[in-house]
């Protein structure tokens, strides 16, 4: 018995399993195609029952910034397969970066939300989101909040500034690449 105990005693502990980075990415970065490819056609193609609520549901929450939102996920899953970098939080900087152009269309673009009471300008802006004439709901997210503490004024540069810094945060573009454009 003694001696039972001593061999497993002896034994070398097992190797940690290791992932394949390439294969994760490739695998990510199907997906992610994928996902940009559902995202045009869901926007494109009206269809019927859940197809269709489905294309009303995302073109109103996101409006004309739909298209954008495709476009950032087919440029991630391309970062991804080649970078060999993982997706982490450039998922969430996309969904940031839609909103924020979604902000823009509808702040700088179109201007005013229509409707008296905050219920019936979310109607509205679902609505013109639908029919691609808007920033869809999610403008009023950040553009409700925004346009509140700044004016209309103040809104617009915000929303472009941050724009302008998720845009380089999602590029991975760099201040010192932004001076050498001047040298």
């Amino acid at each position: 018995m003694a001696k039972k105990k001593k061999d497993e005693k002896e034994k070398a502990p097992e190797a940690p399993v290791v992932l394949n980075m390439k294969h994760d990415n490739n695998f990510r970065a199907i997906m992610l195609f994928m996902a940009s490819i559902f995202m045009l056609l869901l926007v494109f193609i009206q269809g019927t029952s859940g197809w269709f609520a489905l294309h009303k549901l995302v073109r109103g929450i996101f409006g004309v910034s739909v298209f954008f939102l495709a476009v950032l996920l087919m440029s991630l899953s391309y970062k991804t397969a080649f970078d060999k970098a993982p997706p982490g939080n450039n998922i969430f900087r996309i969904v940031l970066l839609t909103s924020l152009v979604s902000t823009l269309v509808q702040n700088v673009i179109i201007g005013n939300i229509r409707g008296e009471g905050f219920g019936e300008k979310i109607t509205n802006l679902f609505n013109d989101g639908i029919a691609l004439k808007g920033g869809g709901v999610i403008s009023a997210i950040i553009g409700m909040p925004i346009t509140a503490i700044f004016g209309t004024l103040g809104a617009k540069i915000v929303i472009i500034c941050a724009i302008a810094l998720m845009a380089m945060l999602f590029t991975g573009f760099s201040i010192e690449r932004f001076f050498n454009v001047f040298k």
